[in-house]
């Protein structure tokens, strides 16, 4: 008898320790305190484009807009060497920057710098829904649109040296049959444009957040406590090991009985 009910209580603890835990409530973690706080989700999503409350301008050049970026692009007719077609040989390009004379032979040497460079301005009051707008976002812009200027705009100095050469202001006297050392200038501009993809509204300012990714994290070994070794078997082979464990202890017993009887 006394037997039996050790069996018995063996087989209730073994079956309770199968048995899956029950579902315990949780609260969601709380956001880290580094975490931008968003606006609510009707303000985060943008509805408008962004435009410019103020105008940007080239200051050498004196061109000036009310845009959101104005770029402007340099470039000089210079001697390069290429390989191709054969045989290596020199030949003129207008090239944004200057062309080092190294391997140029002395016929084909090119003026020493360029009288301006290439440059970008961005507007300093950009809005989007009545909101200003994050220098990362109009960085992530990418609408532009030629600009053809009016040479009244440059000051008299560049206004005599430059003439109107399609979307260009180039100094060749000649823009069909350019020299070596003429430069030409011209400009692009972003009036207005969308959002780009991710653009969320942060303490009152569009911005756009760097993308962040967890630090990979390296698995260490470690012991199972005795709860989670049978959480495991379990997982192993299902609920067969409460019947696999019971059969065990109930032969052991029986062959403890058999042999005290003998």
């Amino acid at each position: 008898m006394k037997a039996l009910l050790l069996v018995l209580m063996l087989f209730a603890s073994v079956q309770a320790s199968a048995r899956p835990p029950a579902p315990v409530a949780s609260m969601p973690p709380a956001a880290p305190a580094s975490q931008p706080v968003l606006q609510s989700q009707s303000q985060s999503q943008s509805q408008g484009q962004i435009e410019s409350a103020a105008a940007v301008a080239d200051p050498d050049f004196g061109i000036h807009a009310n845009v959101l970026g104005l770029e402007r692009r340099v470039e000089m007719l210079q001697w390069r060497k290429v390989n191709f077609p054969a045989p290596p040989h020199d030949e003129q390009a207008w090239i944004a920057g200057r062309v080092d004379a190294n391997g140029l032979d002395a016929a084909h040497k090119n003026p020493d710098d360029l009288p301006f460079n290439g440059a970008r301005w961005w507007s300093g009051a950009p809005k989007l829904d009545g909101h200003p707008v994050a220098a990362s976002v109009l960085g992530a812009l990418d609408a532009w649109a030629p600009l053809r200027p009016v040479l009244s705009q440059l000051p008299t100095n560049l206004a005599v040296s430059f003439q109107p050469d399609g979307d260009w202001l180039s100094t060749s006297q000649d823009p069909a049959h350019p020299q070596v050392g003429d430069v030409r200038v011209r400009w692009r501009v972003i009036e207005h444009a969308s959002a780009p993809a991710g653009t969320t509204l942060i303490a009152g300012r569009w911005e756009l957040p760097a993308a962040t990714q967890p630090a990979p994290t390296t698995p260490t070994a470690t012991s199972l406590p005795s709860s989670g070794i049978r959480e495991w078997m379990r997982r192993l082979f299902g609920n067969y090991v409460v019947w696999l464990f019971v059969a065990g202890l109930v032969l052991a017993l029986a062959l403890l009985i058999w042999k005290r009887r003998r």
